[in-house]
């Protein structure tokens, strides 16, 4: 168990330097709901940019009234986005929420509006994104997947050996 410690530690600051060191200004973002709640949209992590389709996931928590504690989530997505080749900048023009998982609400019918509130809301943020940096951010996320993944592994291998 011992031999699990080093591993599982840099397991652990990997995951976290990945999450803090590529932060963004701005991030999270909120939108308010009718109820005196909020929806709270984490900075997302991006898997691929293809043509104008800009496919990630975030990380969320729905307060649905004032006083509640939040119910955390995430979000599966893909973005439309619009390229300035010249500026090269990245602006989202829409967004489309693919999967949704929220273990602390079983209402499919809540979950469908809060998913609509998100997919209407984020578009008229008007985040524009330096496409350098959306390409670059992508890339990281490739290479602290594919580190994890061998991390993981090599500790799954110890943890059988010892066994």
């Amino acid at each position: 168990m011992k031999k699990l410690i080093k591993p599982l530690l840099a397991l652990c600051l990997l995951v976290v330097t990945s999450f803090t060191g590529n932060t963004q200004s701005g991030w999270p973002k909120e939108i308010p709901l009718d109820s005196g709640g909020k929806i709270t949209i984490y900075q997302p992590q991006l898997d691929s940019l293809k043509r104008h389709i800009l496919s990630g996931r975030a990380a969320v928590s729905i307060v649905q009234n004032p006083n509640e504690d939040p119910t955390f989530g995430a979000i599966w997505f893909d973005a439309v986005t619009e390229t300035n080749k010249e500026t090269r900048i990245a602006r989202l023009e829409s967004l489309n929420v693919k999967q949704v998982k929220f273990p602390g609400i079983s209402d499919k019918d809540q979950l469908q509006k809060y998913t609509g509130i998100i997919q209407t809301e984020v578009p008229k943020w008007d985040l524009d994104f330096p496409l350098d940096q959306l390409l670059t951010s992508i890339k990281e996320e490739k290479q602290t997947t594919l580190i994890l993944i061998m991390l993981l592994r090599k500790s799954y291998i110890q943890l059988l050996r010892q066994h």
